[in-house]
């Protein structure tokens, strides 16, 4: 369960331009010039960067999810049997 628990923990560290967390604290206004920044300007080049970092992180993040669920399956399998062996004896 632990393991569950670590890989669906939110990471809410930095707060890089482009990025939901940056977002989250701008104005309106700050929001709407980041988000309409000119093609080829740095801004995209941070956003593109974000992007494909944050596409990596969630795909190490369903691959542990997809772990855990099959440890705590199998846990659960075993503990199955440990209660029908019990009972049976």
């Amino acid at each position: 369960m632990l393991a569950v628990l670590l890989v669906v923990r939110p990471r809410l560290s930095g707060r890089r331009p482009g990025t939901f967390l940056h977002w989250a604290q701008c104005s309106d206004a700050e929001l709407l010039a980041d988000l309409t920044a000119p093609a080829g300007s740095q801004v995209q080049a941070d956003r593109a960067e974000d992007l494909a970092h944050l596409s990596r992180m969630a795909k190490t993040k369903f691959g542990g999810l997809r772990a855990s669920v099959d440890l705590t399956a199998a846990a659960l399998v075993v503990l199955a049997a440990a209660l029908l062996t019990t009972a049976l004896h």
